[in-house]
């Protein structure tokens, strides 16, 4: 440090202090004479791992590289050894090359323990602990904050990582260690899945939000298929408040940004109670008569691509507890942006006994959980589509399997019955679906605003005939309950295989986890794209949402190098012989 006089205050020259983790240099004045002292400083910190300097500060092993830059001006009341950052004023600007917080405990430091993401996911309806528990990574961090009397306020913190680009403005108050920040994230897609957060230990006062609002959505949309960052489409709001060791996160609402996300903006009307509409015909094709694939390629789908959700849920025995679950899932998808939306096989009624769903048959047309899918199509203008109603038939003791779909204005758009039924014997695991429900005879798709969509369930997953049935569909729906067993074996295997062999989207949600029977599902609810890559999946067990982006231009691309979808040939078979037509 050198300094001089000049009358009664000191002229601070220079200030170093140097290691080998980085560098702050600083110039200013002391104000040393009457009552009240002053120090004002015009500070530079460049450090090439922000990671190891916080170490120099006690917080060892807390971050990855982050090379941070921050300049700008501060002062406080006192001598320059009576630094106190609750009394701080000034103006900071800061930028944070790419780096990652590593595991950390809360009680490690309050700020940092937030900023770490493990303590967060909890409290966001969208859990990503699988994508947060080893830490959150950024590619780089810019913005400017201002400081009055121990109170950081910033307008314009932006952070960009390849998952999301993440806005903040608001206050953080270093004294009480609180925040009230407004956090909007726009989730962007790339390669690799991964996402942003802060740097430096000055941002890292400023930038706490982060955290609740990447982990909120930050990932939520990620998919490796996409170029472009979904900022073009999505932004999701957040606010935080409360202390920094127990933050209040609250998802306060979602706004498009692009045409592909229309559906977003629609008002839902007040929910009122209401019988369903009475049902359109659906589009139906007998599968020993079906229709000749359309060869039309992208023509089955819009221009432009449009958000999809697939809702997992752990369904049980209380129809009304399953569907109060499924409209808060439902909603959060429908804020995220999402233009159709399924829910898993069972969404409803999942009972201890395979009878339970017999003797909470609905009649066709009526019932709670029809009711239930129109009400709430219609409340969030979206297509809803319901894994399967057990809906009442000619044999008393059977039901069927239905997955019915409503449109935005709340009517029913198509009606499917399973048609594959699930038997499994492996030791003491057994299932038989035929005791408890009629199969059904009919093929069924039907056209959205948005494309040509097909609709399966479960078992039907292992029958490529019957998806060679549905013709050329934008997306094909498979709601599922499969079991832990089947699933860990060939799940991921039949999904990919239906979405390559098809060309097309496939769009899967499950039930996932310990029911109340004992059963345990597989979950693992996931979009695949027309290539067979896993676009977005839900990993853990529980409720949650896993949403995406249908893109005619991906199907298009993969149809562009591969044309098999136009290379079918129809053969018909014979006892003897297989039979190529002339």
């Amino acid at each position: 440090m050198v300094a001089k006089p000049q009358a009664t205050d000191w002229r601070i020259e220079k200030l170093v202090l140097s290691s080998d983790a980085g560098r702050v240099n600083a110039d200013g004045w002391w104000r040393a004479a009457g009552r009240t002292q002053q120090t004002r400083l015009d500070v530079s910190l460049d450090a090439q791992e922000a990671g190891a300097m916080l170490k120099r500060f006690g917080f060892a092993d807390v971050m990855r590289g982050a090379p941070t830059t921050i300049k700008g001006q501060l002062d406080w009341p006192g001598a320059p050894s009576d630094f106190d950052p609750t009394a701080l004023s000034g103006a900071l600007k800061v930028e944070v090359g790419s780096g990652q917080f590593t595991k950390i405990e809360p009680g490690i430091g309050k700020l940092l323990g937030v900023l770490s993401l493990q303590a967060l996911p909890r409290r966001i309806a969208l859990d990503f602990r699988d994508v947060f528990s080893e830490g959150f990574a950024f590619d780089r961090i810019d913005g400017n904050v201002r400081i009055a009397r121990g109170v950081m306020t910033t307008d314009d913190l932006k952070l960009v990582g390849p998952a999301a680009r993440v806005d903040i403005t608001g206050e953080a108050n270093l004294a009480l260690e609180t925040q009230n920040l407004a956090v909007r994230v726009l989730p962007a897609l790339s390669t690799t899945l991964s996402t942003g957060a802060a740097g430096a230990a000055l941002l890292l006062l400023a930038a706490n939000p982060l955290v609740a609002a990447a982990v909120g959505a930050g990932t939520l949309l990620a998919q490796k298929v996409m170029k472009d960052p979904l900022e073009q489409m999505f932004a999701y709001d957040y606010r935080v408040t409360g202390s920094w060791s127990d933050p209040v996160v609250e998802r306060v609402g979602s706004r498009p940004v692009g045409e592909a996300a229309v559906a977003a903006t629609v008002t839902p009307p007040a929910a009122v109670p209401a019988p369903a509409p009475t049902p359109t015909a659906p589009t139906l094709r007998h599968p020993r008569h079906r229709a000749a694939p359309r060869n039309d390629g992208i023509r089955a789908m819009t221009a432009r691509a449009f958000g999809v959700a697939a809702v997992q849920m752990v369904s049980g025995g209380d129809v009304a507890a399953n569907l109060a679950q499924a409209g808060s899932l439902v909603a959060a998808a429908a804020r995220g942006g999402a233009s159709l939306v399924l829910l898993p096989e069972y969404f409803g009624i999942l009972g201890t006994h395979a009878s339970d769903k017999v003797r909470l048959a609905e009649r066709d047309g009526d019932g709670p959980q029809q009711a239930f899918l129109s009400r709430t199509a219609r409340e969030h203008g979206i297509v809803l589509v319901g894994g399967s109603v057990p809906i009442a038939s000619d044999d008393p003791a059977r039901v069927r399997s239905a997955c019915l779909a409503y449109g935005a204005d709340g009517s029913r758009l198509a009606r499917y019955d399973k048609i594959h039924l699930f038997r499994f014997a492996h030791g003491d695991e057994a299932y038989d679906e035929t005791r408890t429900i009629e199969r059904g005879a009919e093929v069924v798709a039907f056209d959205a605003p948005f494309g040509r969509i097909g609709l399966t369930i479960c078992y039907d997953l292992r029958f490529p005939e019957l998806y060679r049935a549905l013709g050329d569909c934008a997306l094909v729906c498979v709601p599922s309950a499969f079991t832990w067993t089947t699933g860990s074996a060939h799940w991921h295997l039949l999904l990919r295989a239906r979405a390559v062999e098809n060309q097309t989207w496939v769009l899967a949600a499950a039930q996932g986890g310990v029911h109340e029977n004992g059963r345990r599902t597989y979950g693992h609810s996931m979009l695949v794209d027309p290539w067979g890559e896993v676009a977005a999946e839900r990993i853990e067990d529980g409720p949650g949402v896993v949403a995406g982006l249908c893109d005619p231009a991906r199907t298009e691309e993969v149809r562009a190098k591969l044309p098999a979808h136009a290379h079918r040939v129809a053969w018909s078979i014979s006892p003897r012989r297989c039979v190529r037509p002339a």
